[in-house]
């Protein structure tokens, strides 16, 4: 895991096109704050974290798990991430958990996605794209799976990105009829 915090302020920070010092001043600290937050030197109050979180997208619960876990000694944040994992894991038969479902704006959608700092890096380059959202429209059901699908086999091109939501689509049709 570690530095999700720093991860997603950078994130949110490039996806703002800020310098460190113009993020900063949008939350009344210096860019060297800004820069130590995001190399993971040093983790924001969690009320200037609570504030950057929410503008970028995270919900409460998700921003307060970083924060909790940015703060632990490196080692215990693994046994929390075993944990994590664990309480994911569907029971048999049941459906994956989703993340992005249930944000049915596309705009707060794609501002969550950019700024979550546990998708993999080609996949965030997708998702920045302006001709993909304006020809896939995708919705956030279809880009849990997409997420989903790429942890499980790997991080690929953009062309095996588009293809996997072609395919993904194309499922989830035919699972609801």
């Amino acid at each position: 895991m570690g530095n999700e915090i720093g991860k997603t302020i950078e994130r949110y920070r490039k996806l703002l096109n800020k310098t460190q010092d113009q993020l900063g001043a949008m939350y009344s600290v210096t860019a060297p704050a800004i820069f130590k937050f995001e190399k993971g030197y040093v983790t924001p109050s969690l009320d200037l974290w609570m504030k950057i979180a929410y503008d970028a997208g995270l919900t409460p619960k998700t921003s307060l798990l970083y924060w909790i876990k940015d703060k632990l000694p490196p080692q215990y944040r693994g046994i929390i991430e075993e944990m994590e994992r664990a309480s994911e894991k569907p029971a048999s038969g049941a459906a994956p958990p989703t993340r992005y479902s249930s944000i049915t704006d596309r705009e707060a959608l794609r501002k969550a996605l950019l700024c979550d700092p546990t998708i993999p890096a080609p996949l965030v380059e997708l998702f920045r794209d302006d001709e993909f959202w304006a020809v896939y429209r995708p919705r956030g059901e279809e880009l849990d799976h997409l997420i989903r699908f790429v942890s499980a086999f790997g991080e690929g091109t953009l062309d095996m990105y588009r293809d996997a939501l072609r395919l993904v689509r194309q499922f989830l049709e035919i699972s609801k009829q």
